[in-house]
């Protein structure tokens, strides 16, 4: 079989189109699958960046939390010696006035750091910044068991967290997380910070 001129010509230009449409079409799914990719490598960067954000966070906070529990103690037992004396000599208030003034700024940090971790982290997590922040706030000598079991809870349940698990608080003292959930719900109302560095007890 034979083609004309004509024939070949336009059998060539069917070729030729046939090039042109499986060209187009191999570089609009090439640029598909670019598009895919790079969309899929900006997911995973904004979670990597939200993981690091959240991890800073949460190490900032408990390292605030710890100062303040410090700061606590050396007030409590500051306290405790003044209270065993008939009257507090002036260098004791002298050191009472500058331990009060410690404490004050090691809440203020806390507060402030749990304020951004509060951007980040889960319910459960906020719930136990806060009542690990009140246990910090009273720490003494005394209830220094008490601070870590509390830090104990907290460093478990942010570690799940980063991990993106569920934070469970089965077998916790859901008591003790629940009142310090009505007393973060009082806080929460006020604005005064100097307010909230004002123990119960003063």
């Amino acid at each position: 079989m034979h083609l004309t001129e004509q024939e070949l010509a336009a059998a060539s230009s069917v070729v030729a189109a046939l090039a042109i449409i499986g060209g187009y079409l191999g570089v609009r799914s090439a640029n598909r699958t670019a598009v895919e990719i790079a969309d899929a490598e900006r997911s995973s960067r904004r979670r990597d960046d939200l993981e690091s954000a959240k991890r800073a966070c949460f190490v900032k906070t408990f390292a605030a939390l710890n100062s303040l529990a410090t700061t606590s103690i050396e007030l409590s037992d500051i306290e405790e010696e003044i209270s065993s004396t008939d009257a507090p000599t002036l260098q004791q208030i002298a050191m009472r006035k500058a331990a009060e003034k410690r404490q004050f700024q090691a809440q203020f940090e806390a507060s402030n750091a749990i304020a951004e971790a509060d951007l980040l982290a889960s319910e459960d997590v906020r719930a136990l910044m806060r009542a690990t922040l009140i246990d910090a706030r009273r720490c003494s000598i005394h209830l220094v068991p008490l601070f870590l079991d509390e830090t104990t809870k907290l460093r478990e349940a942010m570690r799940l967290d980063l991990g993106g698990e569920t934070v469970s608080m089965a077998g916790w003292d859901m008591d003790s997380v629940l009142y310090h959930r009505q007393i973060n719900t009082a806080v929460e109302g006020s604005s005064d910070t100097e307010d909230l560095a004002i123990s119960d007890g003063d």
